[in-house]
């Protein structure tokens, strides 16, 4: 009952995170955005102990996610430190896949096709990324992409449905989010990459379950 009342929450202060922006309500959207994060790692953390080390590896990815999260809120330009928090997470989402990998086996196809995707997506990225931050930016950015490309592909290693889509929705938001800081703006970039974002992560918390 208590994890049913949890996830009502996480869809009400999703919907109410969307409409703060909606209405440009900045102090609702400072609250709302951690805090629908808290709730969703509420729920994680309700069947952590069942879900063994899969479970610490998601809950520590989801903290990570948290952590990146208020960085980039805060007014000062705190992009690179949000950068690494969610690069840390995506490192131990992918340990969590690997973890958990259902045959020891991958599609190769699937590995050829995200490494070409991540690669003309950086391509295009290119120019925004160097004029935004020089050589620094462009390594950073090149690392992010990589182990988001990583984290995506090992998703596959589970065999489990929620798992990959949980991955594809956060590759989406960290895409859209790139492509309007360095490429162009996109009118609704803030529900775009916030939908996505909350779904991936309320899927992660969720998977906890599929492991006992």
């Amino acid at each position: 009952m208590f994890t049913i009342l949890l996830f009502m929450f996480v869809f009400a202060s999703g919907a109410a995170y969307m409409a703060a922006i909606y209405y440009k309500k900045e102090t609702w959207i400072y609250a709302l955005k951690p805090g629908t994060m808290l709730l969703i790692i509420g729920i994680a953390l309700i069947n952590l102990k069942a879900a063994g080390i899969y479970g610490i590896l998601v809950v520590s990815g989801l903290l990570f996610s948290l952590s990146g999260d208020v960085f980039l809120m805060l007014p000062a330009d705190r992009f690179l430190q949000g950068l690494s928090s969610f690069f840390i997470a995506h490192v131990l989402y992918t340990a969590a896949f690997i973890s958990e990998r259902a045959d020891g086996e991958s599609n190769p196809l699937i590995w050829i096709v995200l490494i070409l995707l991540a690669l003309l997506f950086f391509r295009l990225l290119f120019k925004g990324v160097k004029e935004k931050g020089g050589i620094a930016m462009i390594a950073a950015v090149s690392l992010y992409i990589t182990v988001i490309t990583l984290m995506t592909g090992t998703s596959f290693f589970s065999g489990q449905v929620l798992i990959i889509a949980a991955a594809l929705f956060f590759y989406l938001s960290d895409a859209v989010l790139a492509w309007d800081r360095f490429r162009s703006s996109l009118k609704y970039r803030d529900y775009m990459v916030m939908s996505t974002y909350f779904l991936a992560q309320l899927l992660f918390a969720v998977s906890i379950y599929l492991f006992k």
